[in-house]
Formats: structure tokens, C-alpha cells, sequence
């Protein structure tokens, strides 16, 4: 994969406005992240994200 050959492992890794988490599920799992943390201002995206057992922090997002 072309990320994996780029990139330098990966610490932590935020996705601000996340939604589901699906994009950040990918990350953990292909990137090696260490630690995947999924932001977002939706209570029911954040919901999901922990379904999928993703660390998730809410925040306020622009319009």
C-alpha cells in the first residue's frame, strides 16, 4: 500500500469531523496507528464511532 510505504508509523491519530469513523477504522488498522481518536459534533456519528470501538471526543464544528 503507498501509505504504509511513506509513511513513519504514526503515534496518534485525530480525525476532526469524523462522522462513523469509518476513514479512522482504516487508519488503525492499515496505518498501525497506536492510538486512533474520532472527533466530531454529532452525538449519533460519535455513537457509531464507538461501536466500532474507536476513543471519540465531541467538539464544535463550523458551518
Amino acid at each position: 500500500m503507498v501509505l504504509t510505504r511513506f509513511c513513519r508509523p504514526i503515534q496518534t491519530y485525530l480525525d476532526y469531523g469524523a462522522g462513523t469513523g469509518e476513514f479512522a477504522s482504516w487508519a488503525q488498522e492499515y496505518l498501525s496507528a497506536a492510538r486512533v481518536i474520532v472527533a466530531d459534533s454529532s452525538s449519533e456519528m460519535l455513537n457509531q464511532a464507538r461501536e466500532r470501538g474507536l476513543q471519540t471526543t465531541s467538539v464544535p464544528l463550523p458551518i
